[in-house]
């Protein structure tokens, strides 16, 4: 027995694997794992929650990379993990935030450029009066001043210089209208008119601004409004430029004054009324509930690592439920004690039925005892068949030894099983 014991007291002996099926995704002590796959971002999967953690891969220019999405404009996704070519994990902030947005084109379109609680841009392709994709809100933001970047010579197919509030890339500039150039003559009215030309032709006249341009009476709605030199004059048979003409620096500041002029009732000359043409597009506008998708991948990379770190990713996987939950826990001494046991009776009880049968075969009387032991030889021969039958009854000893320990270790799991089956019935009875 002292021989069996020491066998159980030995560490791999010594412990045993417990499991139980659960609902929940940890459990304290027990490493959890779900017992199906399921999929996560595109990524087919049978992870557990820690080891997505260790598996995510932090978003950086090599696994951030631009995709063609909606309208043929380009965004940014997420490859946070992939197994094979065909299987991998990708968020996509796009791709979440069009889901949930709302295309607003109505035949009214005055207040298409808004919604509560949304954010909206132009749909594209863009469809305004400057072709950008900006909305009235990021337009305030992003005019530039009037500068050798946005005003540009009309020359030698215009006259003056045009100011192009988004740089000079842009062909369409300033918005000219009737009403702009009354406006415009109204809130300067105290200036000087240019002096009427002379000779047979008929004169444009014209204003100057603070600056000593020279703004006109009235504009080309299909053109940029223009500002040009206090010399210049035009008429219907002819159009000279003999001393009227404009240097840049002269331009920029014309433009400055046009855009600081005061406002009046219908409101200001600068930012906010060259904005307020970006509340109209011909495509309608998109309105999202969530942060706008970054625009470039430097933006994209930021975004990604702080709305989804790891522990985002992997979230859903804590839903993947049942999971299968293990640990390793000691054998008691006493179930120790009681298998070794139960091994040494296993072991004194079928040594004692091998000696049983050998004595029994001793002393079977044979009915040619005497013609059988006559002889030396007879005997030598009835001592190799006890010798025979004594190691036969031996090595079945120790596979019956063999056969409890596998008994043993079914036993073992068993016990988990009933353990397992007895949760589940109290967690029955409990539902009840």
């Amino acid at each position: 027995m002292f021989g069996s014991f020491a066998y159980y007291s030995l560490p791999a002996q010594r412990v045993s694997l417990e499991s139980i099926v659960t609902s929940e995704w940890q459990k304290p002590g027990f490493v959890c794992k779900p017992l199906q796959k399921t999929t996560l971002h595109g990524l087919s999967t049978d992870w557990s929650f820690d080891e997505c953690l260790a598996n995510v891969i932090a978003p950086d220019t090599t696994n951030v990379n631009a995709a063609t999405k909606h309208a043929n404009v380009v965004h940014y996704d997420y490859n946070f993990a992939s197994d094979g070519d065909s299987n991998k994990g990708v968020v996509s902030v796009y791709d979440v935030a069009y889901a949930s947005s709302v295309l607003q084109k109505t035949n009214q379109a005055s207040d298409d450029w808004k919604r509560d609680g949304y954010s909206c841009y132009p749909e594209p392709p863009y469809d305004n009066t400057f072709n950008v994709h900006y909305n009235h809100s990021e337009c305030l933001d992003v005019v530039l001043p009037p500068s050798a970047a946005t005003v540009q010579s009309q020359s030698p197919n215009g006259y003056g210089f045009s100011y192009h509030p988004f740089g000079n890339e842009f062909s369409l500039g300033y918005p000219c209208s009737a009403s702009l150039v009354s406006r415009l003559l109204t809130a300067h009215s105290s200036c000087p008119i240019m002096p009427p030309c002379s000779g047979s032709c008929q004169c444009i006249y014209a204003k100057f601004l603070p600056s000593g341009a020279v703004i006109n009476t009235w504009c080309d709605e299909t053109k940029p409004y223009y500002v040009f030199g206090g010399g210049f004059y035009a008429g219907m048979q002819n159009m000279l430029d003999a001393s009227g003409s404009i240097t840049l620096d002269l331009a920029i500041k014309g433009w400055n004054d046009i855009l600081n002029t005061q406002a009046d009732q219908h409101g200001g000359f600068g930012n906010e009324f060259m904005c307020s043409f970006l509340k109209l597009n011909g495509n309608g506008f998109r309105c999202f509930d969530k942060p706008k998708p970054p625009a470039t991948k430097e933006v994209a990379i930021q975004q990604y690592a702080s709305e989804y770190p790891p522990e985002t990713i992997c979230a859903p996987l804590k839903l993947n439920s049942p999971f299968q939950c293990t640990r390793n826990v000691e054998v008691p001494a006493p179930t120790r004690l009681s298998l070794s046991v139960a091994a040494a009776q296993a072991v004194f009880a079928l040594t004692g039925i091998a000696l049983v049968a050998l004595l029994r075969k001793l002393q079977m009387p044979s009915t040619t005892t005497s013609e059988s032991l006559s002889t030396d030889g007879d005997l030598r021969s009835m001592m190799r068949k006890l010798r025979n039958e004594f190691h036969s009854t031996v090595d079945k000893l120790r596979t019956d030894q063999d056969q409890l320990r596998t008994g043993q270790d079914q036993l073992r799991a068993g016990q988990g099983t009933h353990e397992e089956l007895i949760q589940k019935l109290l967690s029955k009875e409990g539902g009840r």
